[in-house]
């Protein structure tokens, strides 16, 4: 990668979004250990496996910049409890949703770090890591609303119609 230019802010920003993807990665991974379903552990550790290779893009932007990149945070063993303790609480989805929370503010580290970014070429990697991120929590909400629909027995039926159940249970 040739050398490039970045302003101070966006050094900033690009530094705490590598720390930032690093964490994300250490909490997918914990949550993937602490969900029983082995599908949904494996989706925990692809989407962190991308992170991972988010930071390890975004840490060559900035060596490019002839600065030292930003290192992974020491984030594993605090996740690991923080997701043993969601599940705990709210069972899988309480994981599920801690993880797509992470997810959520990941993204709005990228949109500070697009702000902050005049570079097009930056902007485009940041762009196209923040879409991976969003469809990332996208499939994490959508094994939620998969699992709300099975613990409600509505998974793929139309909603029972009022005509079919006694007068004291109509809708009003």
């Amino acid at each position: 990668m040739a050398h490039m230019e970045l302003n101070q802010e966006a050094m900033g920003r690009i530094q705490k979004l590598i720390e930032a993807n690093f964490t994300g990665r250490d909490e997918l991974y914990a949550a993937a250990q602490s969900l029983d379903d082995e599908a949904r552990r494996r989706v925990c550790r692809r989407l962190a496996d991308h992170l991972a290779g988010h930071a390890a893009e975004l840490q060559q932007i900035v060596t490019a910049c002839g600065v030292p990149p930003a290192e992974p945070l020491d984030t594993e063993s605090m996740a690991h409890a923080l997701f043993e303790l969601a599940k705990m609480n709210h069972g899988e989805q309480g994981v599920l949703d801690a993880a797509a929370h992470g997810e959520q503010n990941l993204k709005d580290e990228y949109e500070r770090a697009i702000d902050a970014t005049s570079d097009r070429r930056t902007e485009s990697v940041l762009h196209r890591q923040k879409k991976d991120v969003t469809l990332g929590e996208e499939v994490l909400r959508g094994m939620i609303g998969a699992d709300e629909e099975t613990l409600t027995g509505t998974q793929g039926q139309e909603p029972a119609k009022d005509e079919n159940k006694p007068d004291e249970f109509r809708r009003a």
